[in-house]
């Protein structure tokens, strides 16, 4: 039977290592933010197409990493009640810093009218806060995204999970989210590549 998985979290918090984690396990094909993107709200047909063409692949396991999957927990539950769900947390501080050092110039959390430089690829994929500061804009997601994850976590008790980012350097931690997406015979593999920034 095939198996889903999501891979969720604000961005900058691991989700590059959770990919990798996946991919090195058996039967198992996982993307990292796989075109086409979905806007954060309201594409149900995108995710739809994208989780189709995923459960054409021929490996048992596969699956998709991506924030914007968030905001579409209940429609893929609906369409696929074993999908798993992976989210991982990092600290507000340091996932606030990784992204001002990454976005500089843009600004994907606010409507912003030219302000900052407009981004197609990624504008579409984060909610919008009306406020003053590009950094009030980055804590209201982290605090928004996470407080929605806790909502699911406890709505979702067999499909979904939060991890925290340092669980992926911990044999023991990794063995348990593998064992939550149901890899049979799991690579419990540590020290992946942590993106530090």
């Amino acid at each position: 039977m095939k198996q889903l998985i999501i891979g969720l979290g604000t961005g900058r918090c691991g989700s590059n290592s959770f990919q990798a984690l996946l991919s090195k396990q058996p039967n198992c094909t996982c993307f990292h933010e796989h075109r086409p993107r979905p806007d954060w709200e309201n594409d149900e047909k995108t995710v739809l197409e994208k989780t189709k063409y995923l459960m054409t692949l021929w490996q048992t396991y596969v699956g998709d990493v991506g924030m914007y999957y968030l905001s579409y927990v209940d429609f893929l539950l609906e369409k696929y009640p074993e999908c798993k769900f992976v989210c991982l947390k990092r600290d507000k501080e340091a996932t606030i810093k990784s992204f001002m050092k990454k976005t500089p110039g843009r600004n994907h959390w606010m409507e912003h009218n030219g302000k900052w430089k407009k981004c197609p690829n990624w504008d579409q994929c984060f909610p919008k806060y009306n406020v003053e500061r590009k950094l009030d804009a980055l804590a209201a997601y982290w605090e928004d995204y996470y407080k929605r994850s806790e909502e699911f976590e406890k709505k979702y008790l067999k499909n979904f999970k939060i991890f925290n980012v340092e669980d992926l350097n911990n044999a023991e931690q990794v063995e348990r989210m593998l064992n939550f997406c149901l890899i049979e015979r799991p690579n419990v593999v540590t020290n992946l590549r942590m993106n530090k920034s």
